[in-house]
């Protein structure tokens, strides 16, 4: 099948908004296409090719998940290569103003190749770029969540924790009210028994008194006696 401009954009538009780990083209992967491989594992996403083709299928285009890939396994194919030759930062400048390409030190052979894949109609550089810096903002936007989820995790367990101690602070409050309370009940204990053995030697005392009247009173005589 042909694929029109219109269609080629669309497709780099669904692809990244879908999740793009590079389509398996070269060996190399950029950070970003890493970051969002990455991504795309957190997110769990599965059968993108069959998303991209369902995506493009609702726009009017009626392309299958196969055909979705390899057109863009090509895309990026075209576009690391031309990273690959005149650096990543360099490339950009030279898409915008190809008379700096004679300017740059390479091979003769380079600058040829470069110059064909800066000429060809199937290049796409700028909206694989703008693609990349999408699919760089999902990477981030990735990573906020995952330290989103790591302080929740944190609050959690710190809650937690303090609940726990609380709940120990205030066992041992109780344990030392108890403590309290029975220092009392002995101390009060041990005034009982003080007070208790004061008065069983006032009761002995007027026992020996009232056994002392009686026996006077049972022998007059010796009373007289010793007046």
């Amino acid at each position: 099948m042909k694929w029109t401009d219109g269609m080629v954009r669309l497709l780099i538009q669904v692809v990244y908004r879908v999740g793009d780990d590079g389509g398996g083209a070269g060996k190399k992967s950029s950070s970003a296409a890493a970051a969002a491989a990455s991504a795309s594992a957190l997110l769990q996403k599965k059968g993108k090719w069959k998303s991209v083709s369902r995506a493009m299928m609702e726009k009017g285009f009626f392309v299958s998940p196969q055909q979705c890939e390899d057109k863009f396994n090509d895309l990026n194919k075209r576009y690391k290569r031309v990273n690959d030759l005149l650096g990543k930062g360099t490339a950009c400048r030279v898409v915008e103003n190809q008379s700096l390409l004679e300017t740059m030190d390479l091979s003769p052979k380079a600058k040829e190749e470069a110059r064909k894949l800066l000429n060809s109609k199937h290049l796409f550089f700028r909206e694989m770029k703008a693609a990349e810096l999408e699919e760089q903002r999902v990477a981030y936007q990735c990573r906020a969540f995952q330290l989103e989820r790591q302080r929740f995790k944190w609050l959690r367990f710190s809650t937690n924790k303090q609940r726990e101690m609380e709940r120990m602070k205030l066992e041992n409050e109780r344990l030392r009210l108890e403590n309290d309370r029975m220092a009392l009940l002995l101390r009060q204990r041990e005034l009982e028994l003080i007070q208790g053995g004061n008065g069983g030697g006032g009761v002995s005392s007027s026992a020996e008194q009232q056994l002392m009247l009686q026996n006077t009173n049972a022998n007059p005589n010796n009373s007289a006696t010793t007046v």
